[in-house]
């Protein structure tokens, strides 16, 4: 199990990538150490790679919207979460952002990594710009 945090701070861009198995202690670090690395980013935006899990067995709806109320205020921040195709997945991305959506601007789940760099991005040339910075990642 890891995450994988990349801060392209001309762009104000958070990638985390996640992969293996998730524990909600794996997790609720992952929360503390962003609240405290992004203390003070106004508009960060942020993209939450969950594409390489292979299991959520050892967390719960409950752990999830637990970690999720442990965020700090983030003022205008987005969150782009990109999940498989599955039920199991989307649902505990969407109890995690029903609780974190109380601390940032917006939160949304996306299937494809693309539309989810399309929305976060200001402007087609941005878009270009933070693609290339996911996929070198």
């Amino acid at each position: 199990m890891g995450f994988s945090r990349y801060y392209f701070k001309e762009h104000n861009f958070l990638l985390t990538k996640i992969s293996g198995q998730i524990a909600v202690d794996d997790l609720l670090q992952h929360v503390i150490t962003v609240n405290k690395e992004m203390t003070g980013k106004i508009n960060l935006r942020q993209l939450t790679d969950c594409r390489n899990i292979t299991n959520l067995q050892s967390l719960s709806v409950k752990d999830a919207t637990n970690c999720a109320q442990r965020e700090t205020n983030k003022p205008g921040c987005s969150l782009a979460i990109v999940v498989p195709d599955s039920p199991i997945f989307f649902g505990m991305a969407r109890a995690y952002a029903m609780f974190a959506e109380d601390h940032r601007g917006e939160v949304r789940i996306f299937q494809n990594i693309h539309d989810a760099l399309e929305w976060l991005a200001k402007d087609p040339e941005e878009f270009n710009i933070l693609t290339n910075f996911v996929e070198s990642a």
